[in-house]
C-alpha cells in the first residue's frame, strides 16, 4: 500500500466528511430502513460528527475517508464510524487503520467496541475477520467488541 496516513479533521472538512459517508453507507442503511433519505442521513450524520474524535484517511497525501472514534470509559474505546471512498473499498485500507488501531489499543490494555449495522454483512464479516466477537444486538445493530472478552 501506498503511504498510508491520518490526520485530525477540520470544519473545512465537513463536506468530504459527510459525502464519505453518504456514499459509502448508502446500500446499508437502504437495506436497513428499506429507503433512502439524502436529507435526513446528511442531517443526522453532520449531527453526530464531533471533529474533535475524528481522524481524516489520506493516501499518498490524497483524503480518501475517515475514522471517528470515542472514549467509552477507562478501558473500552468506540469505534463510531469508519469509512472510506468506495474506489479504496476492499484495498486493504481499512484493515491497515484498524490494524494501527488495534495495536495503541492493545498497548493502554482496552478493547474496542462498534456497532455495526445487521443488513451490513461486508462490515459485519470485516470486523469478524480481524477478530471482533457479537456481544449484543439490538432492532437495527449488532454490537462487537475485539478482543474476545474473557469467558
Amino acid at each position: 500500500m501506498s503511504d498510508v496516513k491520518t490526520r485530525p479533521a477540520y470544519s473545512q472538512d465537513l463536506n468530504f466528511l459527510a459525502e464519505v459517508f453518504l456514499t459509502s453507507m448508502r446500500d446499508a442503511i437502504t437495506a436497513a430502513r428499506g429507503y433512502w433519505d439524502v436529507g435526513k442521513e446528511d442531517a443526522q450524520f453532520r449531527q453526530q460528527l464531533d471533529f474533535s474524535a475524528t481522524h481524516v484517511i489520506q493516501v499518498d497525501n490524497r483524503d480518501v475517508g475517515f475514522i471517528m472514534t470515542r472514549r467509552l470509559g477507562d478501558r473500552v474505546v468506540e469505534v463510531h464510524t469508519l469509512c472510506v471512498t468506495v474506489d479504496q473499498q476492499g484495498t486493504g485500507l481499512g484493515a491497515l487503520i484498524m490494524g494501527q488501531l488495534m495495536q495503541d489499543v492493545r498497548s493502554t490494555e482496552s478493547s474496542l467496541e462498534l456497532s455495526v449495522l445487521k443488513a451490513n454483512s461486508r462490515a459485519k464479516n470485516f470486523y469478524a475477520r480481524l477478530g471482533f466477537v457479537e456481544i449484543g444486538q439490538s432492532s437495527q445493530h449488532i454490537r462487537m467488541r475485539w478482543p474476545q472478552p474473557p469467558n
